[in-house]
């Protein structure tokens, strides 16, 4: 399921319903870990569900498991796993998914390391496939998703913080250290939330510990479930 009050990205979210429109496409969302590129996945996935979407009848979520075989295998309960091994449970998984046809719209989130024969396998289906990585794969047609609008920031920073009192100005100091990372900008409201902070309070110890994502790789940690959770940054810094 999406994010609850989902924010921003309408143009990508348009670009790519045109794209399943145009029936048999595969096609890359591509951008830095945590930038929201799962989370556009799951909304639309969600108006599949919910109907939203006319062309697609069928839809299915696939996490990468390392190669394409892997990941489909044992994933539709349509599909039971045999007794003659791998190749033949990939081999009729794949038989599923054409029977199935052009009113399938296939996730493939979180793609890494996809072989050129894996990427021939997904182009050759007859279905619409989506897929998530954090860089290009070459032969496919690439959505990127690059950071949200300060204001759009703002009011994802406000929402997880429950801090509407403190000025735009302080907020976008904040955010700005964040580099306007998606992720980063919420685990930094967390964190303000949780410390029981004022956003000035809460710049000036960032400032102070001289944290920063600008110009950092960023390897951001999420661990989903937990109200508190505050992250890791790979910084000199700590807050």
């Amino acid at each position: 399921m999406p994010t609850a009050d989902f924010i921003g990205r309408k143009p990508e979210l348009a670009k790519i319903r045109s794209q399943i429109a145009e029936k048999h496409k595969t096609v890359l969302v591509s951008g830095l870990g945590g930038i929201g590129k799962t989370e556009i996945c799951r909304k639309l996935y969600k108006e599949c569900i919910d109907g939203k979407i006319a062309s697609v009848k069928h839809v299915g979520w696939i996490n990468w498991r390392g190669d394409l075989k892997s990941s489909l295998n044992n994933q539709f309960s349509a599909v039971p796993s045999g007794d003659a091994g791998i190749e033949d449970d990939y081999r009729r998984v794949r038989e599923y998914l054409k029977e199935l046809g052009t009113e399938l719209l296939l996730f493939v989130d979180n793609v890494r390391d996809i072989k050129p024969e894996d990427v021939t396998a997904l182009t050759s289906l007859p279905c619409n496939v989506i897929l998530t990585a954090r860089l290009a794969i070459g032969r496919l047609e690439t959505i990127p998703v690059g950071v949200l609008s300060l204001r759009k920031c703002r009011k994802l920073y406000r929402k997880y913080s429950k801090d509407y009192r403190s000025p735009n100005t302080l907020v976008d100091e904040i955010i700005t250290l964040a580099n306007r990372h998606t992720l980063a900008v919420e685990l930094l409201a967390k964190t303000q939330r949780a410390s029981d902070k004022t956003a000035r309070k809460f710049l000036d110890d960032l400032i102070k510990s001289r944290f920063t994502l600008k110009d950092i790789p960023e390897t951001v940690e999420y661990c989903p479930g937990n109200k508190n959770c505050v992250g890791r940054w790979s910084s000199e810094s700590e807050f």
